[in-house]
């Protein structure tokens, strides 16, 4: 999973131990490793070295690195480091404020370490940056260890049926793609992905059968969501569209481009309501063709 998200320019270095459990969903911890693997991916543009290493450590009395203040007991630590640009000290500090990025406003959304971020802190886990300009940077996780497994078997139950139908899913982050990809498919969905509108019209043309959904981001380079379903939707009669975007529905740019019956599931999204949102979608009444 990982090795398909960097390319083959990037050195991939592995290194773990016995792991024990956390009390966290494995739908999550795929998340956390997807947003901190393109993270450092993207610091690397020339290439360079990742390394990911998940090790079992003990906190008795100490503060970890000297800097987080934890409960004794044992824990699991997942370290992602590159060797990359490195962030100045006024971009570290607000690397897991939601919405802030340093890319094009076409280039991402800025919800991928504030995800992280929440998902660490809800477990009762912390996350850290250390970061120097030229040499590269390291993101840490740190999760207390738990003798119960993760109940990610209650998820289903949440879901009003399983799937089977056919979801285009149009998006540009890599990271989202790939998780919402592997959510549906695991509900079972068969899923056509694209990153584009280029990518989705000729995905489209090349499927004999029937699709069911498009699930596509509002706000892409070049073609927009709105645009993109309005051209399907003429295409292919009857296709159900549920849009989605790390701005809400009623914002700038969003919403003024939605149609007023337009379904929409906000990000960053759980697995569960992403599901639900497809199946809901999915399941109304399809519009009658001309």
């Amino acid at each position: 999973m990982v090795r398909g998200l960097i390319g083959e320019h990037i050195d991939l270095v592995l290194a773990t131990t016995d792991e024990g459990h956390v009390r966290i969903a494995g739908s999550q911890v795929e998340q956390l490793l997807i947003n901190l693997v393109v993270n450092a991916r993207d610091a690397l543009p020339n290439g360079g070295r990742i390394r990911v290493e998940v090790a079992n450590i003990a906190v008795d009395g100490k503060a970890i690195g000297g800097r987080i203040d934890m409960a004794d007991g044992p824990y699991i630590a997942l370290t992602v480091a590159d060797d990359g640009m490195g962030m100045t000290p006024e971009v570290a500090e607000r690397v897991f404020d939601p919405f802030f990025t340093t890319k094009g406003p076409d280039e991402g959304t800025g919800l991928g370490l504030a995800t992280v971020h929440g998902i660490v802190t809800g477990a009762g886990g912390h996350v850290w940056v250390d970061s120097e300009e030229g040499v590269g940077t390291t993101f840490r996780i740190v999760l207390p260890q738990s003798d119960d497994l993760p109940s990610e078997s209650l998820a289903p139950c949440l879901v009003p049926a399983p799937g089977h139908e056919t979801v285009l899913l149009v998006e540009d982050e890599d990271l989202v793609r790939v998780l919402a990809t592997r959510v549906l498919e695991r509900a079972g969905f068969r899923v056509l992905a694209a990153s584009g509108a280029d990518g989705a019209l000729a995905t489209a043309a090349a499927h004999d059968g029937r699709i069911d959904l498009l699930l596509t981001d509002v706000i892409m380079p070049r073609v927009p969501g709105p645009e993109l379903a309005a051209h399907l939707q003429a295409l292919r009669p009857g296709l159900r569209v549920l849009f989605t975007s790390g701005y809400t529905a009623g914002g700038a740019g969003v919403g003024a481009n939605l149609p007023s019956d337009a379904r929409f599931i906000d990000k960053p999204f759980s697995p569960s309501d992403l599901v639900t949102a497809v199946r809901a979608a999915i399941d109304e009444v399809a519009p009658t063709a001309a």
